[in-house]
């Protein structure tokens, strides 16, 4: 007879095949996906081991590797999906488990919020967690990431997002990237959701539930999920967790509060606009604070000194670089682009817009104020909220702190059209957002906040004077508004749509891979952004995704094309492609500088202009589809030649060997020139043997070879060090100081730090 363990263990796994056979005979991916939840559900219920859905997804994905092996890759894309979902439920499960710690039962009923934001979020998603990628404006997926860890493509102003475009390529070697892809965007919801519930402090659950839908659903996640911000949104997601744990360690300014704000803002460095935003957020809580810490401060101000210090040691890695350039994207901001990116009034004046969580410059996309006249009316309920929220705790300084975050943050959100206009112009930080909206980010946070606090008043209210119906109504009302203020959020109104890329792109990545040669490819047209046909989309305009699907490296425009605005690129090889589009002479010849072997020209927009140019040219057409068309130099191309003379005339290639993206070793003529042809497209900071090079998008030496190095890199390499060092030193420190003893680990005060924010 089986033991009651035995049974439980059987039903664990029968219900993983329930998953396999409803994914393989429901049509529906809704349904397939329902079921999965189911399963969760009960796992968690039934605290079965989650590791067996985890399990499920890795032998899903071996079976996976196997059929790409077999060439059977339909069945592959199939598998892997379904390996996708069950990695998800089967993370998600032991997450649930890890809160728990050892010898901590959760009872399901009070982690059930996690159950919720997880299914909202899925809910939200929808039909785009089929298989495919999603693109939109900015958000560009494909089957080749390639970050940038050599700083070759100028300082990361963008933040630190090295490390997360890193774990993106890392994870593509044993599951398709669009799966990644899906799985952080799902995290973004549902952590968006979880961290803004996690920040309210009442008894009642409601207001923590409108706090969370509303800061997880709102037109500003709407419109910047369309344009495909997901670096934006992953650290917005996580701010309400930094909010939180700062509060925290202003009341009680232990290192071990220190290190829990350190971590949130180490994640969040991944974009520097919202940490920018988060610091902004955290020094007027901190002003606020300060009158009611009084003795106190002496004690929170060196502790904040620490966590400054060991926030700057760790993000070393991007601020170092950036701290050290000569020149950033920031200088080629001018007040042209303050104006083209100023945010928009949507039909309504600008102020009103920004309040209401609208206002992106770009237009083109449906919200719900399109198709539901009746918005406003939920406005104004999220907005009384807000206000009774404040108006019943004005004596509360965090209250208080969040009126002064959200009205900042509503004046710099409109930029040079508001009342800061002057510092937009001539402070480089502000300069830097150029799109302001982005403050609204901090604006929904408050609005968040405050407006649970006003939903908590209520409650209470109505319970103290037995109004049942009425507090009800007020329940039904914080969970209904903020769905209904921003309902085309649920799968984005089927503006975007899943797709895979075309097969003749990768019936041409194969025919590049087939040449060995170390070579560029120039893709054209010339644009960053233009329409695709194969993207199904609404809008189908997005950035040029040659650069992360072919595996050879790709010379693709930079250039904006905003009004007023052509480019903003600084890079020679940009200025030099540029030129020879302009006079139309395209040859193998003028090509032959930037070491590009093949031509791919995509068949969109104004692509019959350069078919045309490149029929005149002395170029072979060697492929022709539906889609692309390549084109090879019969000029016999090189990253090194040696010339008589500067400027070269005649070029000889050079034998050479690559010790890494960074170096080379050459060999050459002592009595010729070295000609180079940086990856970037750019001479500066290339030294051969210590020797720099004349400004260009080449590099040239009167020596003969020897060892080229792109010297910038001992920066980066540096910051990598420090970085990598800091949180073990941190940590070190961390228990030296607080005596641990040997038998206690790190991880329980992981698992306590994620159990209080979760």
């Amino acid at each position: 007879m089986l033991k009651p363990k035995s049974i439980e263990g059987i039903i664990a796994f029968i219900l993983i095949i329930v998953c396999v056979v409803a994914a393989r005979f429901i049509g529906s991916e809704i349904l397939v996906l329902a079921v999965f939840i189911i399963t969760l559900g009960i796992y968690a219920w039934r605290k079965y081991d989650s590791r067996m859905l985890v399990g499920a997804a890795i032998f899903l994905l071996v079976v996976c590797a196997a059929l790409l092996a077999s060439g059977s890759e339909h069945y592959a894309n199939d598998v892997a999906i379904r390996a996708y979902y069950f990695l998800v439920v089967g993370v998600l499960g032991l997450f649930i488990e890890y809160l728990g710690g050892e010898g901590h039962e959760i009872e399901l009923r009070k982690r059930v919020y996690l159950i919720f934001y997880f299914a909202l979020s899925i809910a939200v998603l929808g039909i785009l967690l089929k298989s495919g990628y999603i693109l939109s404006l900015d958000m560009i997926f494909g089957p080749s990431p390639k970050p940038d860890f050599y700083g070759l493509h100028g300082p990361p102003v963008h933040g630190g997002g090295i490390w997360l475009y890193a774990l993106i390529q890392l994870s593509s070697l044993v599951a398709p990237t669009w799966v990644i892809q899906k799985l952080f965007l799902l995290l973004i919801f549902f952590i968006s959701g979880v961290s803004a519930h996690s920040l309210i402090e009442t008894k009642s659950s409601v207001p923590r539930y409108f706090a969370g839908i509303l800061y997880m659903i709102n037109p500003f996640i709407y419109v910047r999920f369309l344009a495909g911000h997901w670096g934006i949104l992953f650290a917005y997601s996580i701010t309400p967790f930094a909010i939180k744990y700062f509060l925290k360690f202003l009341n009680y300014p232990s290192r071990r509060n220190a290190l829990k704000v350190l971590i949130p803002l180490a994640f969040i460095s991944v974009n520097a606009h919202v940490l920018a935003l988060n610091l902004l957020a955290l020094f007027v809580i901190f002003c606020f604070k300060a009158a009611e810490l009084r003795l106190k401060i002496k004690k929170v101000i060196p502790r904040l000194a620490l966590l400054a210090l060991a926030f700057l040691a760790i993000n070393a890695y991007w601020l170092i670089p950036l701290a050290t350039t000569e020149e950033t994207l920031v200088q080629q901001i001018t007040e042209r682009d303050l104006f083209v990116f100023a945010p928009r009034g949507e039909g309504f004046s600008v102020p009103y817009s920004l309040a209401t969580m609208y206002g992106f410059w770009r237009g083109g996309y449906t919200y719900t104020k399109d198709i539901f006249p009746a918005w406003h009316l939920f406005f104004i309920i999220i907005l009384f909220l807000s206000i009774h929220g404040f108006l019943s705790n004005y004596k509360n300084r965090k209250a208080q702190s969040f009126v002064a975050i959200g009205i900042i943050s509503f004046l710099l959100a409109m930029s040079v059209l508001g009342p800061f206009s002057q510092l937009f112009e001539n402070v480089s930080i502000l300069r830097g957002f150029r799109d302001s909206q982005k403050f609204v980010g901090l604006l929904v946070l408050a609005y968040a906040y405050l407006g649970a606090l006003g939903v908590n008043s209520l409650l209470s209210h109505f319970k103290r004077n037995n109004k049942k119906i009425l507090s009800i109504s007020i329940i039904a009302i914080a969970l209904v508004t903020p769905i209904a203020y921003n309902f085309t959020q649920f799968g984005f109104w089927g503006q975007l749509q899943p797709t895979d890329y075309p097969a003749d792109w990768y019936q041409a990545n194969e025919i590049l891979n087939a040449d060995n040669q170390d070579f560029n490819v120039l893709f054209l047209p010339w644009h960053l952004y233009m329409d695709f046909r194969f993207v199904p989309n609404r809008d189908k305009r997005i950035a040029n995704p040659a650069e992360v699907f072919f595996d050879k490296p790709v010379i693709q425009g930079y250039n904006l094309e905003v009004p007023g605005i052509y480019t903003q690129s600084t890079n020679p090889g940009q200025m030099y492609i540029q030129s020879i589009l302009s006079s139309g002479e395209i040859s193998g010849e003028n090509l032959r500088l930037l070491n590009v072997k093949y031509i791919m020209l995509a068949k969109e927009v104004d692509w019959a202009w350069y078919r045309d140019a490149l029929e005149r040219s002395d170029l072979e057409l060697i492929f022709d589809s539906e889609n692309l068309m390549i084109y090879k130099n019969p000029v016999q191309v090189s990253r090194f030649y040696e010339a008589d003379e500067l400027p070269p005339e005649a070029l000889e290639p050079l034998d050479y060997k690559i010790v890494s993206p960074v170096e080379y070793e050459v060999t050459g003529d002592n009595e010729k020139c070295t000609i180079f042809v940086p990856p970037n497209l750019d001479s500066s900071d290339w030294v051969l043997d210590g020797k720099e090079a004349p400004a260009g998008f080449y590099a040239a030496w009167e020596d003969r070879g020897g060892r080229v190095r792109y010297s910038q890199f001992r920066t980066y390499e540096f910051s990598y060090i420090i970085s990598l060092l800091s949180p073990a030193a941190i940590v070190g420190v961390y228990l030296l100081v607080r005596g641990y003893p040997k038998r206690k680990k790190f991880w329980a005060f992981t698992r306590d730090w994620l159990r209080e924010g979760f």
